[in-house]
C-alpha cells in the first residue's frame, strides 16, 4: 500500500500480484489492484479487480463506491461521445 500512496505503481501493482500469487482469494489486494489500475487509468481492469473484491467480499463497501464511482465514468463518457456523434464502430 506504501507503493500505491507514493504513486509508485509499477511497484505496488508488483507487490500486489505477489500477495495474489499466494492468496488468490485476498479482497484487499484486489481492490488495491483495482486502485492502482485506476489510477493508471486501465478502466477494464480496475472493474475487473473491483468485481472479485466483491465477489470475495460481498460487503466491501469501499469496492462498491469505487466500482459505481467507475460506471459513472464509463457513462458520462459514453454519453458525452453519443452527443458528439461518436458511433462506437455501430
Amino acid at each position: 500500500m506504501e507503493h500505491h500512496r507514493a504513486k509508485r505503481l509499477l511497484e505496488a501493482e508488483t507487490c500486489f500480484y505477489q500477495v495474489l500469487q499466494q492468496q488468490p482469494d485476498n479482497s484487499y489486494a484486489n481492490f488495491n489492484l483495482a486502485l492502482v489500475y485506476q489510477d493508471q487509468g486501465d478502466q477494464i481492469k480496475a472493474l475487473q479487480y473491483y468485481q472479485k473484491a466483491i465477489q470475495i467480499k460481498p460487503d466491501f463497501a469501499e469496492a462498491y463506491n469505487n466500482l459505481g464511482n467507475l460506471y459513472l465514468k464509463f457513462s458520462l463518457r459514453y454519453s458525452h461521445n453519443l452527443s458528439m456523434g461518436f458511433t462506437w464502430g455501430l
